[in-house]
């Protein structure tokens, strides 16, 4: 009697830890970054030597470029506004050559933070800045960065098996291997310059929105971009 009673212990404790397994198998399976992680890594390498810049605030007496509700020194004169620019949260600017090809553009799409966008899954970090206290996608981007090193494997919660899965995933669209440099903003404005040879996609966070700022082989150098970004008001 007494030896059955161990068995069905033994076999209770089996039969829990198989299910155990079978559940965390499961999520690691439903939550599989092996897509994301070559780019992730590429984005953590990117934020490794990233760059600061202190946007300044410089005053214009006049010769702004309006794009929806930001402006800048306007030093696009020959550009015409896009016929696409149909959206109130985005504008585009286009400059032709003389068999009517675009050659350079400048754009602007106001949009949620990177963070709080959603995948396949319905899955966005939004909770996860919330829940570590982080204030913009620069904060979010540090913090998961300060904690990279930290494992996920069968032993870990379904909490953090779905938050690894949603930050990689996140932080992976930064990390194209065409990428060559991350300039983080701060002073006036936060946000960050994303690099991809003479491309600059200028990402500043404000009021709970994101305006996503891009230059098409439209500025000369980085010296230029940052003197540009002095003159941004956002009203």
């Amino acid at each position: 009697m007494k030896n059955r009673k161990i068995f069905i212990v033994c076999l209770l404790i089996v039969t829990c830890i198989i299910c155990f397994c079978g559940v965390k198998l499961f999520y690691l399976n439903k939550y599989n970054t092996e897509e994301f992680d070559d780019a992730y890594a590429n984005f953590l390498e990117l934020y490794d030597g990233r760059e600061y810049y202190a946007i300044e605030n410089k005053i214009l007496k006049d010769d702004y470029l309006s794009l929806l509700n930001l402006k800048l020194d306007n030093r696009f004169g020959e550009y015409i506004l896009s016929v696409d620019s149909s959206d109130d949260n985005y504008i585009k600017y286009e400059l032709f050559d003389e068999n009517d090809k675009v050659i350079s553009m400048i754009s602007l799409l106001v949009m949620d933070s990177r963070y709080k966008s959603f995948d396949e899954n319905d899955l966005s970090a939004e909770n996860f800045v919330r829940e570590n206290n982080l204030n913009n996608e620069v904060e979010f981007m540090d913090y998961v960065f300060k904690n990279k090193n930290e494992n996920i494997s069968i032993f870990s919660s379904v909490k953090d098996i779905k938050n690894n899965y949603i930050v990689k995933r996140t932080l992976a669209a930064l990390g194209s291997d065409k990428t060559n440099k991350l300039i983080i903003l701060t002073g006036k404005y936060d946000g960050y310059v994303v690099v991809i040879e003479n491309n600059y996609s200028v990402y500043i966070e404000k009021d709970a929105k994101m305006y996503a700022l891009s230059f098409v082989r439209a500025i000369d150098s980085e010296k230029e971009l940052k003197n540009i970004l002095n003159t941004i008001v956002i009203e």
